[in-house]
Formats: structure tokens, sequence, C-alpha cells
């Protein structure tokens, strides 16, 4: 398999302050030729120092195209 893409995206910025956040990556099958994509959700907040820290973690979404 190749590894094309990583991208994060962001989603929006909730009313408390925390942002969310999408990211995917795509792999190719050599044997195949599918197409593997997964895709994360997760949300990140700030701390009163403007630190950023994980607060949730969505389960991984993936697709399959031939």
């Amino acid at each position: 398999m190749k590894n094309y893409g990583g991208a994060v995206k962001p989603l929006r910025w909730s009313k408390s302050g925390e942002l969310e956040l999408s990211s995917d990556s795509i792999m190719m099958s050599r044997e195949d030729g599918a197409t593997y994509t997964g895709v994360v959700v997760f949300t990140l907040g700030f701390d009163s120092q403007h630190r950023a820290f994980a607060r949730k973690v969505g389960k991984t979404k993936t697709t399959v195209e031939e």
C-alpha cells in the first residue's frame, strides 16, 4: 500500500471555545487497486494558558473504493 493524504481540516469552533478537526489518510493498494480512506474526527480543548489538549477522539471511519 502507498499512503496519500494525511491532511487535517478544521471543522468548527464550539461556543465553549473547543476546536473540532478532521484528519484523513488515503491509501492505495497495489494488490487489488482499491483505495482505502480513513477519517477520524477529534476535538481540541484549550487550558487557561491557551495550551491545546485532546478533549475527544472519535472512532475511525474507513471507506473502500474499488
